[in-house]
């Protein structure tokens, strides 16, 4: 017993001192069945707002004393043991509740919590075996340590659920030069300049690896979800995987159209000559997002601003409603996270609330390793979150109306690979999806996910991000998550 108490005091010391530092838990994965994080930040977590591993420490340093205390007296003796029998008693009928809620409720395991429990667990078991006192004081002794888990649970279940969730502050954007390389593209390909509009060609010196970013050549006004200037420097573009470019046209009725736009472009002499850009641009006189007529202002595209230091076009990324809402902001998750899935009717019910002023890019990350290098480990529950996580792209990519009713669809029936497929067959063209399906896209994007993640800190998701700050952790409450939105994105 006391070994057992020596073991369960030092790991809930540990475990309150992780809590009230908000230190990460040495040696605990984040994307695993062993996924300490999650279990020290769900509202079971806590009691009144005091970590649970405090009356844990009371408990085991109960025990430790009574062990090692010899009273002579008789009647102390039997106080002593009944001191022990309450608190093993306590630790044992709390070690069940625990432990239940860590299997079945969070379905994640904290091996430092298990071994505190394990303790209490053989503290009653062996208390019981060796019957230290007479059966009467026994069931006097256990009733009262039961009641008083009861107490605790009964305290748990009422009391209005602690935050679960962390805010990060993200500090303003060091200052920069031109020639810092900060803006993210694929490779290959050029980028929208974030201060011009102009795009920069394929085989840019600024443009390296994957990965790379360029920083805005100018200082200009940046302009946030709320569409208000900050004054600050314009953040670099996080910029989505390029697409294919426009097809070549091949017959006849196709020439002559391109040609009578080539007269009339020549005609107006207000054309840009689009000599380095595709044959099919060049004869129809059309001219794409990075070029502007000559006198004419670049089209601005809706930027969301994350980390303080980064922005993404909100018609390049996934999204779930109007991407010219007055409200934008960026959610990081898995559709097999149980967090994810509990923080998805929270942002179900702000949107009810904020109705088309808000609007959420949703920015799919797989706690699967096959397609997400920060995963060490594959827990079971994500096997299939990678092909999950592409076929909600593709069906973005294929029909942008239908991926709403598939992104819900996807967290409320929390179907499997194969069922979500068939699924989606019905909502878009199947064609389309499975060669979008085929192509490298849904990976690509998916590794920028990965790389935003990254910058984000990475640990537990979802991460809901914002301007200025980064929400870790679930949010299970549509209040709660309404006054996030309001800190966060209203004036």
């Amino acid at each position: 017993m006391l070994i057992c108490s020596t073991l369960a005091l030092a790991s809930s010391c540990y475990l309150a001192w992780a809590s009230f530092t908000s230190s990460s838990v040495a040696g605990c994965g984040q994307v695993s069945v062993f996924d300490c994080d999650h279990v020290l930040h769900s509202r079971w977590a806590s009691v009144l707002s005091v970590p649970v591993s405090v009356p844990a420490i009371a408990m085991h340093a109960l025990v430790i004393v009574m062990l090692l205390s010899r009273p002579a007296n008789p009647q102390l003796e039997r106080w002593r043991w009944s001191a022990v029998g309450f608190a093993a008693f306590a630790a044992g009928s709390a070690a069940l509740w625990f432990v239940g809620l860590q299997v079945f409720w969070l379905q994640h395991l904290c091996p430092y919590c298990l071994v505190a429990h394990t303790g209490g667990l053989i503290l009653a078991i062996v208390f019981l075996s060796q019957r230290p006192l007479t059966r009467g004081r026994i069931s006097m002794v256990a009733l009262v340590a039961i009641a008083s888990t009861l107490g605790l649970i009964t305290t748990q279940v009422m009391a209005t659920p602690p935050p679960t969730y962390e805010v990060i502050q993200h500090s303003a954007m060091p200052a920069t030069t031109g020639d810092d390389t900060f803006d993210f593209a694929a490779p290959g390909h050029g980028s929208i300049d974030a201060s011009s509009g102009s795009q920069t060609p394929a085989g840019s010196d600024i443009f390296e690896a994957p990965g790379t970013f360029e920083a805005p050549a100018e200082e200009t006004p940046s302009v946030e979800a709320s569409g208000e200037p900050t004054g600050e420097r314009e953040a670099p573009v996080f910029e989505a995987p390029v697409t294919e470019p426009a097809p070549v046209p091949n017959t006849a009725a196709d020439l002559s159209a391109m040609l009578n736009g080539l007269e009339s472009a020549i005609s107006s002499g207000g054309r840009l000559v689009a000599a380095t850009m595709h044959p099919a641009l060049l004869l129809s006189g059309e001219v794409e997002a990075g070029e502007v007529e000559a006198g004419e202002s670049a089209p601005q595209r809706r930027m969301v601003r994350v980390l303080n230091q980064i922005q993404l076009a909100t018609s390049d990324w996934p999204l779930v409603g109007n991407p010219d809402a007055e409200m934008v902001f960026v959610e990081l998750f898995d559709y097999t996270c149980p967090h994810c899935q509990r923080t998805h009717k929270s942002l179900e019910g702000a949107r009810r609330t904020f109705g088309d002023r808000l609007a959420i890019m949703t920015l799919p990350l797989p706690l699967d390793a096959q397609c997400n290098p920060t995963v060490r480990s594959t827990a079971a529950k994500h096997r299939e979150a990678c092909e999950i996580a592409k076929l909600a792209i593709a069906v973005w990519r294929v029909d942008r109306s239908q991926f709403e009713p598939f992104h819900n669809y996807l967290f409320d029936s929390k179907a499997g690979y194969a069922q979500a497929r068939r699924h989606a067959a019905t909502l878009v063209d199947e064609a389309k999806l499975v060669e979008t399906l085929n192509s490298s896209l849904p990976g690509e994007y998916i590794s920028k996910h990965v790389t935003l993640y990254q910058k984000a800190g990475s640990g537990t998701i979802p991460k809901l991000m914002f301007p200025k700050t980064t929400t870790v952790g679930a949010v299970e409450s549509t209040d709660a998550m309404v006054r996030l939105i309001n800190q966060n994105l209203t004036p």
